[in-house]
């Protein structure tokens, strides 16, 4: 506890010439809620070194004195150096709810810069008094005080916010759509999905686009029957959105659908619903993503590789035979997934009796040497086998012991 004499010797310390001395004096003033320290402290706020203004914003942070907010926020509009500036905005912020009434004004402001920012600051303290004046600020004239504002109301997760939210979804500008959509996601309520599934019916392509994303972020299993038609879109974008979709949904009614898309013309969408099975972890995927191991893009190859590791069924039966005419990734993925399902059947045929010139991978980019792509290989092969709990004795000759 620092005593009168103490702090009137610090408030005295912050007039000295020596600006190191100013600063420790500021630092050393923080929690004060006196009313002559706090009046030290604003009256640092226009010290000519940074250093100190910065100190003295901090400290006025944790005063929990009213007195602070007004000279805090004529620094917000005057501070030119961008760290102190930083450090007044988290000042405010720590004021809590005694800065709001003023910060909400602040959102009337003719300078779209403070506007901007004091919505920043009001999602940051996360009152509930501040929901109403940032829903208003949706409006804004100018975009990036909208995003704040969109960005802010998803931080205080308020379910008032979620009609106006949906209509920014509709915004001219795509960051204030995509921090809309993050802010809906954020609140997660239930009185988003049905706005969202009316949305799907509608031409616009970025309103559809978020609003599928959107729905597999929130795990809308009413929106399975729609989003499983719109895998037969024409659109590939709207294809491969959609199947990602339905992965995060979870969705088990549109395994079927998904199988088929393995087949699509396009390599993002044959991937994305490779990685949509997995996430589903269907056993009726199993067969179709083993045929689909054998797809001519290796994305698709690795993804369906992982998406049976995922579904916890064994991939080698069906694989081995390959192993040796496909990419160094694609071999890599499968010796994880046999570590991962739990099986206990041979894997010799995994090692390509160690013939280094099965794997096409760029020596010079790695930096290693044929001899070091055989190590990688054993090393991946034996963490296979310790996951899989094979006795040493039941290893293949090329990876038991000496």
């Amino acid at each position: 506890m620092t005593s009168n004499n103490e702090k009137s010797d610090l408030i005295s310390k912050l007039s000295s010439k020596e600006p190191f001395t100013r600063l420790e004096a500021a630092a050393s003033l923080a929690w004060s809620k006196d009313e002559s320290s706090v009046k030290a402290l604003i009256k640092a706020l226009d010290d000519e070194n940074s250093l100190v203004r910065k100190q003295a914003a901090s400290s006025l942070g944790l005063t929990e004195n009213g007195q602070a907010v007004a000279p805090l926020i004529k620094s917000l509009r005057n501070e030119k150096d961008e760290v102190v500036a930083e450090e007044v905005k988290d000042a405010l912020i720590l004021l809590d709810s005694i800065a709001v009434d003023a910060l909400v004004k602040l959102l009337d402001d003719k300078l779209p810069e403070i506007r901007a920012t004091s919505a920043s600051i009001l999602g940051n303290i996360g009152d509930s008094n501040s929901i109403s004046p940032l829903i208003t600020a949706l409006k804004d004239s100018d975009s990036t005080v909208r995003r704040n504002s969109a960005c802010s109301l998803g931080w205080i997760k308020s379910h008032e916010a979620v009609e106006a939210l949906l209509e920014v979804l509709n915004d001219t500008d795509s960051d204030v759509r995509n921090e809309a959509a993050r802010a809906l996601k954020d609140i997660n309520h239930s009185s988003t999905i049905q706005p969202l599934l009316d949305i799907l019916t509608k031409e616009d392509c970025n309103f559809n686009l978020l609003a599928i994303w959107l729905l597999g972020e929130l795990k809308a299993k009413k929106a399975i029957p729609q989003l499983v038609q719109l895998l037969k879109n024409n659109d590939i974008t709207f294809r491969g959105k959609v199947a990602i979709a339905l992965g995060k949904i979870g969705a088990e009614e549109a395994v079927e659908a998904l199988v088929m898309s393995l087949k699509d013309q396009s390599i993002r969408v044959r991937q994305n619903s490779a990685i949509a099975l997995g996430n589903i972890r269907s056993k009726k995927a199993v067969i179709p993503l083993i045929v689909a191991l054998k797809d001519e893009s290796e994305e698709v190859r690795n993804s369906t590789a992982h998406a049976l590791c995922l579904i916890q069924e064994d991939p080698q039966k069906h694989t081995v035979r390959d192993l040796s005419t496909i990419e160094n990734n694609f071999r890599k993925n499968t010796l994880i997934s046999l570590g991962r399902v739990n099986t206990n059947s041979n894997i010799e045929p995994l090692l390509g009796k160690n013939n280094d010139k099965k794997f096409n991978i760029d020596i010079e980019k790695y930096k290693v040497t044929a001899k070091d792509l055989t190590k990688v290989v054993k090393s991946m092969a034996s963490w296979a086998l310790n996951k899989i709990n094979i006795s040493n004795k039941s290893k293949p000759e090329s990876l038991k012991k000496p």
